[in-house]
C-alpha cells in the first residue's frame, strides 16, 4: 500500500529499465494550497500572454513534452489532473519563471519581486503596443474625415489631436515603464509605512514625472 502524504502530496508511479519507481510530487488536483496558485498562476499567465490552450499545448510539445493536448491545459487550469514534474519545469521555462513562483511558494523577496516585477513589465509593453495601435487607428480614421466638410470639423480636429497626443503620452510612458531595469545593488525591502493605495499613488506620479520610481537621495 502505498503511504498517503496529505493533500498537497501524491504519488507517481513510473517505470525505468523494468523496474518500478516511486516518485514524490506536490499534487496539483483540486486539494492544497500549492494546487491553488499554481492553478491560478497557469492561467493567468497564459492569458496574459494572449496564449490559447492549444498554443501553449504545442509550445510544450514543441519543447519535447509528450502527451500534451489542449485538454491537458484545461484540465490542468481545472485542478481536475495533475501537473507532471516535466510539465512543470517546462511551463515555468516558456513563462520565464521559477517553479517555486509558479507554485507560489514564498521563497524570499528577491524572487517575488522578480516575477511580480516581471508581469507588470510585460503587461506595460503590451499595453503600450495596444494604445500605439489604437492612436494610429485614430489618426488614420479622422485623416479619412478631412476629405470632407461640415459644422465642427475643426472642433473635432482640436478634440481629436489633443487625445492623439494624449494616447501618444501614454504610450511612450508605458514604453518606459516596460524597458524599466532594477538596479543591481538596489536595496529591497517591504513597505509598511504607507497603505498599498498611498505607496501606488506615490510610485505612479513619481514615475510619470521623473521616469524612476526610486525616491530622491535612495541608491
Amino acid at each position: 500500500m502505498l503511504p498517503r502524504l496529505g493533500n498537497d502530496t501524491i504519488v507517481i508511479i513510473g517505470d525505468c529499465i523494468g523496474q518500478p519507481k516511486s516518485v514524490w510530487f506536490p499534487n496539483m488536483g483540486r486539494q492544497g494550497r500549492i494546487g491553488e496558485r499554481f492553478r491560478e498562476h497557469l492561467k493567468t499567465e497564459r492569458e496574459r500572454r494572449d496564449w490559447s490552450q492549444s498554443d501553449m499545448a504545442k509550445m510544450l510539445s514543441d519543447k519535447g513534452i509528450q502527451g500534451v493536448y489542449p485538454t491537458t491545459i484545461a484540465k490542468l487550469e481545472a485542478g481536475d489532473r495533475a501537473v507532471r514534474i516535466d510539465e512543470l519545469t517546462a511551463i515555468a521555462d516558456l513563462f520565464e519563471v521559477s517553479t517555486d513562483a509558479l507554485l507560489g511558494r514564498k521563497v524570499g523577496l528577491e524572487n517575488d519581486l522578480a516575477y511580480t516585477l516581471r508581469g507588470v513589465l510585460e503587461t506595460a509593453r503590451q499595453s503600450a503596443a495596444q494604445i500605439a495601435a489604437i492612436r494610429d487607428t485614430l489618426h488614420d480614421r479622422f485623416r479619412d474625415l478631412l476629405t470632407m466638410e461640415f459644422d465642427g470639423l475643426y472642433d473635432l480636429g482640436d478634440d481629436a489631436a489633443q487625445a492623439l497626443q494624449a494616447l501618444t503620452d501614454s504610450s511612450a510612458a508605458l514604453g518606459r515603464a516596460a524597458a524599466f531595469r532594477l538596479k543591481p545593488d538596489a536595496a529591497l525591502q517591504l513597505r509598511t509605512e504607507r497603505s498599498f493605495g498611498e505607496a501606488f499613488d506615490l510610485i505612479t506620479d513619481r514615475f510619470l514625472r521623473e521616469g524612476s520610481i526610486y525616491e530622491e537621495g535612495a541608491p
